[in-house]
């Protein structure tokens, strides 16, 4: 077993071992041919365990179809993104993080461990590249890779922030290895998956909740009928589950993300909005400056919506979002390198 995967089974194991003392064993010397790291014994039962570096919320998925085959299956992650703990949870699939933070069921034993600081390794929000403002022109750039290359007075106003942000943001992408150089001295993005989803952490994250206004019901029989026809009020768009319902019509949204750049009576008007603590209808501001005819989000920030703890129920259809993103940025900034692919 190679050193890394053991001394993350360790912590792991010490943190668990410190809740349920002696009836949790684990001997580090053996290993599972199953693809599996190892397993604790837990009185006489085998606990498979699996260990990750980190884990982001298009993984379940795959891990879930891992815990049908060959049943309990634990976690164990230096750092596990804050909506991938909740869709773990919703699976039934055990965790343990580096920091301490748990969740492990196992026949009547409950273990539920949560609050303890834990930052991933391959970034923080800290950086310059996913603060408020980063994560702003992070959006911009990985919506229009293009822009990459053109005078930061030009990607400050597109990205509606201070000219001062922009050689910030370059240089926390650079010093993160997002953000490299081709042969033509021409800058292109990197480790695009990688980025693209911690730009979606950050932004649940830093952006998101700054944006949000109020949650409503809607007195509107048009709405609470035929809400995809509501498409008439200007800087104002669907996102989330009725960005993708208006792709797939199979999708029925249970909840209801608008962004606008309208003054909130105006969306209230013309939706037929009522405050409700309660509601389903989440209404944000519009973020980003570009006017299109478009009523739906980018995919970008449709997949960030449906990442979100919120609307989890979507990841299948968000990881074949997130293969288009990706396969779309790289075509843009590195056309060469699919051709040669091909």
């Amino acid at each position: 077993m190679p050193q890394q995967e053991k001394k993350i089974i360790e912590i792991g194991f010490q943190h668990l071992r410190s809740i349920l003392g002696s009836q949790l064993s684990w001997d580090s010397t053996r290993e599972l041919a199953s693809g599996l790291n190892s397993y604790f014994d837990l009185n006489r039962a085998m606990v498979y365990v699996e260990t990750k570096n980190e884990v982001r919320a298009t993984q379940i998925d795959k891990i879930f179809h891992q815990k049908k085959q060959l049943g309990n299956v634990t976690i164990i992650a230096n750092y596990i993104a804050p909506n991938a703990k909740e869709l773990l949870i919703e699976q039934g699939i055990n965790y343990i993080d580096k920091a301490g933070n748990i969740s492990f069921k196992h026949n009547s034993i409950h273990v539920h461990v949560e609050g303890k600081l834990n930052q991933s390794e391959t970034q923080t929000y800290s950086s310059k590249a996913f603060t408020k403002t980063g994560t702003k022109v992070l959006f911009q750039f990985l919506n229009q890779p293009e822009l990459l290359n053109k005078p930061y007075r030009e990607i400050a106003r597109s990205s509606d922030v201070a000219l001062g942000t922009i050689p910030n943001v370059m240089a926390a992408l650079k010093a993160e290895n997002y953000l490299t150089s081709n042969d033509q001295d021409r800058l292109e993005l990197a480790k695009v998956e990688e980025l693209v989803q911690h730009w979606c952490e950050a932004y649940l994250t830093n952006l998101k909740p700054l944006l949000y206004r109020q949650s409503f019901s809607s007195t509107s029989e048009t709405f609470n009928q035929d809400w995809s026809n509501l498409t008439e009020l200007e800087e104002t768009v669907f996102g989330g589950e009725c960005a993708l319902a208006m792709d797939d019509t199979t999708i029925k949204p249970s909840t209801f993300t608008i962004y606008s750049n309208q003054k909130q009576n105006a969306v209230n008007s013309y939706f037929q909005l009522t405050p409700d603590k309660l509601g389903k209808i989440h209404v944000y501001d519009k973020f980003w400056k570009e006017i299109t005819e478009s009523k739906i989000t980018s995919q970008l920030l449709m997949y960030a919506d449906l990442m979100d703890k919120t609307q989890g129920k979507f990841i299948e259809k968000a990881n074949l979002i997130l293969k288009d993103i990706v396969t779309d940025i790289e075509e843009s900034t590195n056309p060469s390198k699919i051709l040669k692919a091909v």
